[in-house]
Order: C-alpha cells, then sequence, then structure tokens
C-alpha cells in the first residue's frame, strides 16, 4: 500500500508513549549538546599520509550548528588522522571557492533568519546562485556530504538537497518502539550493502550505525542508493517549532523512508545524512547522555565515517 504523503494523527498507544516523553522534554534537555572532551579517536589505518590527502572544505558560513572548533572537533580530528587536509570555508559558495577542494562538507546549515528561532517558517540558507555551484561544481566531478538533522535544519537545506533527488521533512524521526537512539542493522535489512558499509577490507566491514534524533527523508533519484531505511516503528513528528510537541503536532508514518543516500551524480559524489550527530562525539544535556562515536551503540560510527570518505575520495567504487 503506497504511504501517504501528508501529515495525519495516528492514536494508537505505540505513539501515545513517545509522545508522552517528548511532552516532558523542553528546549534545553537536549539542545544543550558540547563536545565529549574525554572522547578518545580509534587506532585507524590512515588512507593518506597525514596531511597529504584529499583537501576537504568545511562549511563555516552558513550559521551551522556543527563547527570543527565546537561539537564536531572529534570529526575534524578523525579526518585529519586519516590525512585529510580540512579548509573551513567562511565566504558564500563560488566556483573559485568550491574549486580549492576535493570535497564538500555541510552539516546543519542555518539561515540568519531562524538563528536562534527554531520555528516556522524556515528560511533557505543558500542561495540560488549557491545552489547552482554546488550542483555545477558535483556535476564535474566535486564530491558532497551534506548533513541535515531534525528541525530546523531540513528546512534549512531542502532546495540544495532536492538538486539531487531528496526530498527532506521537517520533523523528528523517533522509533515508538525503542526510543533513542536509532540504530540501523545488516542483520534486519535497515543497513544496507554498499562499499560505504563494506569498506576496503574486512576489517572495515560494519553491521551496524546509531544516530540521534534525526530527519526522515525520501529520494527521487533512480540511481540513488538508499544505505539507511526505517522500519515499521518510526513516525516523524513536525511541530511548528523545535523540541515543542504537543497533541496537535502533526505525524507522519515513515517506514521505508530514508535517513542515508548515495549516489553518483554526473562525474561527482554524493552522500546526504538526514542526522548530524553520528558524526561526532557529543554529551548532551545534565546527565552528558552520550551522542554520536562515544555512544556504546556508536562503537562502529568512526569507521562508518571513515568509509563515506574514503568512498567520496574515489577510494571505494560507486555502488
Amino acid at each position: 500500500m503506497k504511504q501517504p504523503l501528508y501529515p495525519f494523527r495516528i492514536f494508537s498507544v505505540l505513539i501515545f508513549i513517545p509522545l508522552v516523553i517528548l511532552l516532558s522534554i523542553n528546549d534545553n534537555a537536549f539542545s544543550q549538546q558540547v563536545a565529549d572532551d574525554a572522547f578518545q579517536l580509534p587506532e585507524i589505518t590512515p588512507a593518506f599520509k597525514r596531511g597529504h590527502g584529499p583537501i576537504v572544505l568545511m562549511d563555516a558560513y552558513h550559521n551551522n550548528a556543527g563547527l570543527l572548533e565546537g561539537n564536531y572537533w572529534p570529526f575534524g580530528e578523525l579526518l585529519e588522522k586519516d590525512g585529510y587536509k580540512i579548509e573551513q570555508v567562511k565566504e558564500a559558495f563560488k566556483a573559485d571557492v568550491l574549486s580549492r577542494g576535493q570535497i564538500l562538507i555541510i552539516v546543519n546549515p542555518l539561515a540568519t533568519e531562524n538563528v536562534n528561532n527554531w520555528k516556522l517558517p524556515v528560511y533557505t540558507a543558500f542561495s540560488p546562485s549557491e545552489i547552482s555551484a554546488i550542483t555545477k561544481w558535483v556535476y564535474n566531478g566535486g564530491a558532497l556530504l551534506l548533513a541535515a538533522d531534525h528541525m530546523p535544519f531540513p528546512g534549512a537545506s531542502e532546495k540544495l538537497a532536492r538538486e539531487f533527488g531528496v526530498i527532506f521533512t521537517n520533523g523528528f524521526a523517533i522509533d515508538t518502539v525503542h526510543w533513542d537512539p536509532l540504530v540501523f542493522k545488516k542483520s534486519d535489512g535497515s543497513l544496507a550493502t554498499h562499499p560505504i558499509t563494506n569498506g576496503r577490507n574486512h576489517s572495515e566491514k560494519i553491521d551496524s550505525v546509531a544516530s540521534f534524533w534525526g530527519q526522515a527523508f525520501r529520494s527521487s533519484y533512480p540511481e540513488a542508493i538508499g544505505l539507511f531505511m526505517f522500519g515499521q516503528n518510526v513516525v516523524s513528528y513536525n511541530p511548528d517549532t523545535a523540541w515543542r510537541f504537543n497533541e496537535h503536532t502533526p505525524v507522519i508514518p515513515v517506514q521505508g523512508w530514508l535517513q542515508a543516500v548515495a549516489l553518483a551524480y554526473g562525474k561527482g559524489r554524493v552522500l546526504i545524512l538526514g542526522e548530524a550527530g553520528m558524526l561526532s562525539a557529543q554529551v548532551a544535556g545534565p546527565k552528558r547522555v552520550p551522542m554520536g562515536m562515544n555512544s556504546r551503540r556508536g562503537k562502529q560510527n568512526p569507521q562508518f565515517i571513515l568509509n563515506s570518505m574514503h568512498w567520496l575520495s574515489c577510494l571505494l567504487p560507486v555502488k
């Protein structure tokens, strides 16, 4: 039966239980996330000699919630340990800016109108000229990693994602049975078999990835491969204000929808993630709940990150 594409209410025990929990959460409980300064990166076999790998451009211009000097320093250190060179981009995307690197990473961009204003309407973070520059750069051989978390971040990057056939949902993807984190596994088919999950050899193969408080999306691009697929217990809560839930909050069933997709686009490659915490090692709230590589259930997340970078660097086959 075809999934409806519009929000509607589901009154059931499965929905009621997580909604009660959501109603008990205020916007400070999980929004106060900081990098885990006690986290230690795993030992790896570098893909490149330190400082001699591809140049990675990291967006730092679009009010990004993920910056290397903040919550995402573990991500930056892991990439540098693997040999990548990282340059933070603090200007609008244009052809000459993008030509400086081989890989572009955009994590949780936000329009100026929505800084400290996480409610509808959510405005696009990118100008039409920036979106055009990025798509042309990828088509001619560039590689893009776009990670857009829960609302309001999907709304801020929706127009860019649509260029690659990905339709974002400006909400919160919630597992109504297991709650949090979401764990995608090869054993149940929610984690796809793909060069990114297989790695370059047996030691790099992964069978699970954990994600935290992300969004659900769909893909219409014929060549796209869904890496993370939601099961029957996952729904999307779509509030008008981030972290504000009530009995009137629209709910969409998202079984079969995605939270990660990989695709070739012209001569380039694109990896889109509907959750960003999986890329870092953070602690959240007064109880310092681990979120990301430091999570007990996210121990394979570092290898997922490395495999993703190797795929974007064309060290792995496209599919």
